[in-house]
Parts: C-alpha cells; sequence; structure tokens
C-alpha cells in the first residue's frame, strides 16, 4: 500500500508541476485513475482516515480538498466580476450567457433562507452586498432570521448510512450498490485496481422519501423513492450532472407504492 501511495503521489507532483493545481480531471482518460485516487483521498480526509502525515504531504502541494469548494469559489469570483460590471449582484438572465450565474445565485438565496448556508459564504456574499432579496419577483418571502453561527453546510456524507450507496467511479458515472450479494463486476474491478479501496460513494436516504426537482423559476417538482432498488432515473440523471443528491423532504410515513 506504501508503494500505492508514494507512486501516485509523485505523479500528483507531477500533473501540479505541469498545470500549476491539483484538482485533477476523472474525465479526462490520461488523468482518470489519479483524479480517482484524489477523490478517495477527499473522502477519506473528510471522515477522519487519513494521517496526519498524509495530509500534511498533500497540503504542501495545495491539494484541493473540496470540488465543491473549488467550484462555489470558481461561481463566486464570477459574480465578484459580474458586480464590478454592473454595480448589482442580482443577476436577471436565467439563461444565455449568464444563466448559470443567474441559477447559481438563486441557489444561494435559497439555502441561506432555510439555515444550509456555512457562515463563511454566508459572510463572503455579505462582504459583497449579495442581493438577498428581488423585490416584485417569487424570490421576495421573508427570509428567517438565521445566525450565521447557526448556519452549516450541508453535509457531503450523510452520518445515519443506509445500506444503500451511490458509488462515484468518475465525474457523471455511478453505480447503485445496497452492500448485498455480488458486487456489481464494474464495483468489484475499480476495487482491484486501486489496492482494495472502494470509490467515495454518496450514501442514499432511508427511504422512503419525497426527492424535489428543479425550483419555484422551473416548476419544482417531486419524485418519489420507495428506499430500496434503483434511483428514479430523473434522479440519478440529477446526480450525474451535479455530483451530489437533490433537495430530498422527511421520510414519508406510511409509504405505500401506489404513491
Amino acid at each position: 500500500m506504501r508503494d500505492h501511495w508514494d507512486s501516485n503521489y509523485k505523479k500528483l507532483k507531477e500533473f501540479r508541476a505541469e498545470t500549476g493545481h491539483c484538482n485533477v480531471p476523472t474525465n479526462d482518460p490520461k488523468y482518470r485513475k489519479l483524479g480517482q485516487w484524489v477523490s478517495s483521498l477527499r473522502y477519506k480526509n473528510k471522515i477522519g482516515e487519513l494521517c496526519k502525515d498524509r495530509v500534511a504531504s498533500l497540503t504542501e502541494l495545495d491539494f484541493v480538498w473540496s470540488a465543491a469548494d473549488l467550484a462555489w469559489n470558481k461561481m463566486f469570483d464570477q459574480l465578484v466580476a459580474y458586480a464590478e460590471k454592473n454595480n448589482t449582484t442580482n443577476v436577471h438572465e436565467r439563461s444565455g450567457d449568464n444563466g448559470k450565474l443567474a441559477r447559481w445565485i438563486h441557489s444561494q438565496r435559497h439555502r441561506q433562507k432555510s439555515g444550509k448556508m456555512s457562515a463563511e459564504r454566508y459572510k463572503s456574499l455579505e462582504d459583497i452586498g449579495f442581493c438577498w432579496i428581488v423585490r416584485g419577483t417569487e424570490e421576495e418571502e421573508d427570509i428567517p432570521e438565521v445566525k450565521p453561527s447557526e448556519m452549516t453546510e450541508v453535509p457531503a456524507f450523510v452520518v445515519d448510512e443506509a445500506p444503500e450507496k451511490l458509488y462515484s467511479l468518475r465525474v457523471g458515472k455511478y453505480i447503485q450498490y445496497n452492500g448485498k450479494g455480488d458486487l456489481p463486476g464494474i464495483l468489484e474491478r475499480y476495487i482491484k485496481n486501486h489496492g482494495g479501496e472502494y470509490p467515495p460513494h454518496i450514501p442514499l436516504p432511508k427511504g422512503p422519501v419525497k426527492f424535489m426537482l428543479g425550483s419555484s423559476f422551473y416548476k419544482q417538482h417531486e419524485i418519489v423513492w420507495s428506499g430500496a432498488g434503483a434511483l428514479p432515473e430523473e434522479v440519478l440523471k440529477y446526480v450525474e450532472d451535479e455530483g451530489v443528491l437533490p433537495d430530498y423532504g422527511m421520510r414519508i410515513e406510511n409509504y405505500s407504492e401506489d404513491e
């Protein structure tokens, strides 16, 4: 296992020397295995299974511990640039060049309103005069007073895990496995090729639950999952595109397949 670490760490140093960063893509065949190794390190660090020496060695390389933070910071930088140019943080267009930024802004308002935004991100947005409420739109609602100290980012990995998991083989490619019976062939091959290590995973909620897709601007709708068996195709497509599960409600009591 030491040889496995040393070999990959050397490759990571070479990647950084070549690109100037350690955010290794997993959708590029050239770097796929290295990217998967990097993803597994992030997960191990998150659950406390990465030793301090290795954390220190990776930190020396400016290792990207959270791809989600990197993506958030990229969108934040785009917002700062937009605000400097237009003297506002309110992006109206939801299509065209600013469509992605406008949808991201709406998402930040929703997360703050529901108390799911970290204090650090809240402060970053406050510091640039972020527009939390847009008058005369569906977003003009009373935002509850949530103290920044009480805000917590939604964890990437659920503590109370169900056996059912989505294993991330690479960006946009997942395999679902409930821990029973033989491993799916593709998952078994991954483990064999990575020194016995499982890929990073997203625990699925203990169902049945209702997943919320879309938004108030895009005809939000609910999709019920029984908590067992394959995820609905639309939910899986969301995960493949976004890398996380869509928002979902509390477990449905007295659920029946007729719902």
